[in-house]
Formats: C-alpha cells, structure tokens, sequence
C-alpha cells in the first residue's frame, strides 16, 4: 500500500513500480483515477520506460479507467500466456467491491456504512495475494484520507509506503498472533 502526497510523488513510484514490472516479464495493469488521467499514464510511461510503445501495443501493459474484477481469472490467464506474474495498481476509490475477489468489481464510495466492508475486502485481497504470482500496490492520496480510514487501511496490509517532503517511510504491520 502506497499513501502519496502530490501527483507528482505517484506519478515517480508509478513510473518505477511498473518499469520494474515489464522488465521482469511480468503483465502489467494500472488503473487510473484522479488526480492521474489516462493520458498522463501514458505520457509519463513512455518518456520513462524504453520501448513503451511495444509494450502497450503487444498488450503487456493494460491502463484503465475501471476495474472488471476477477483476479483470480486475469492471473491464470496472464500466466497461460507465458508472463512471469502480473502487477497491478490503482487507487482506492476504483478497489470496489461486490462480495468477493473473485467477482465482478463496482465503484464504491468511502462512507462510513461501507468502511467495514471495504476493510474486509482489502484483508480478502492480501490473504488472496499470499503465495500468487501477483503484486497489487493500492494508492491512497493523503489529503484525501481521513486519519481514522489510514490506519484502518494500514493494518489490512503487510507493509505500508509513503513519500512526505520528499523523504520516503516504511511502515510493517506486526503479525499477530
């Protein structure tokens, strides 16, 4: 999990987490939301990863606007087709819901009466990624994150990321027992 404070701090990490991704050979998806727009997505990957435009175009890189849902279907197929694993992020507000990892995925809003569920998606989605050939980084915009909603968040991951003032923080959950 990724908590950024401008655009320009996600647009880096992006940049890095997805370069690193293509050159390991794995299939790549990122989707985007405010405040980044498809075509910033595009612009940003193609002045910094060498040979961009084969990559989008022989499909090893997906940018999206929506989540469709169905993990567990998207890495067994990426698999199928010789990719090492897939690496995925976007931000929170398009992690929607609908019951399960495996099903369909809906926008959601973050309001209270869905907190808890969207929490339990989120401990769904790290127990789901334990032992799969996939990465998920999920983003989260600091101003846009009230204090509670953050640590909440934090706790349903192994380890938390964040770039203030330039400096770069490394938060582990502890395993409890």
């Amino acid at each position: 999990m990724y908590f950024f404070e401008t655009k320009a701090d996600l647009l880096d990490t992006a940049a890095t987490y997805f370069a690193a991704g293509l050159a390991s050979k794995e299939f790549c998806v990122w989707v985007v939301s405010d405040p980044i727009t498809e075509e910033d997505a595009k612009k940003l990957l193609h002045r910094e990863i060498p040979d961009f435009d084969q990559h989008l175009a022989h499909r090893r890189i997906e940018i999206l606007n929506k989540i469709t849902g169905r993990w567990s279907e998207k890495l067994n197929g990426v698999l199928a087709k010789g990719y090492e694993g897939m690496r995925v992020s976007g931000n929170a507000r398009l992690f929607g819901f609908h019951g399960s990892i495996h099903t369909p995925l809906d926008r959601f809003r973050f309001e209270s009466k869905h907190w808890e569920e969207f929490c339990e998606y989120e401990h769904e989605l790290d127990r789901f990624l334990a032992g799969q050939k996939m990465i998920v980084l999920c983003t989260y915009s600091l101003q846009a994150s009230r204090a509670v909603d953050m640590l909440d968040v934090a706790r349903a991951h192994k380890c938390t990321i964040t770039r203030r003032n330039g400096d770069w923080e490394l938060l582990e959950a502890p395993e409890l027992t």
